[in-house]
């Protein structure tokens, strides 16, 4: 074989393994599902959720409306999302989800975030219960 064709051989084998390597990555990593529901008891609240690689868009919760989607995290452990929300009351830029072991401790794949007038409550499914974990800045 020429130099140019046993490079070439040894990239496309190299490209193969990556894609295979890459694939059962992405099959081995949990879909984690995170929820943001509006527990305000008479307001909407605004809700502009995004990661590094994904902006979920502008969205307006009435009343016990929830905001959901799913995504799997990064071999690297760098997924995060934030939520910017605000409501007439209050606002804030919050953590919704990071990989690490305090958010997988408390929510492991479904992490459910409550607005409440006092602030945000994740639910903590070792605890069987919402925990306050955010305050609202005021106006």
């Amino acid at each position: 074989m020429s130099g140019i064709t046993s490079y070439t051989a040894l990239l496309i084998i190299l490209n193969t393994l990556l894609a295979i390597n890459n694939y059962s990555c992405v099959r081995a990593r949990p879909t984690i599902h995170v929820h943001v529901i509006n527990g305000l008891t008479a307001e909407s609240l605004h809700v502009h959720c995004y990661s590094k690689d994904d902006d979920l868009g502008q969205h307006l919760l009435a009343v016990s409306e929830h905001l959901d989607w799913s995504f799997r995290t990064s071999i690297f452990g760098t997924t995060r999302f934030t939520c910017e929300m605000n409501w007439a009351q209050g606002h804030g830029v919050f953590k919704v989800f990071w990989q690490g072991p305090t958010i997988q401790l408390r929510c492991y794949k479904n992490c459910i975030w409550l607005a409440t007038a006092t602030g945000l409550y994740l639910k903590d499914f070792s605890l069987d219960k919402f925990v306050f974990v955010y305050p609202w800045e005021k106006y």
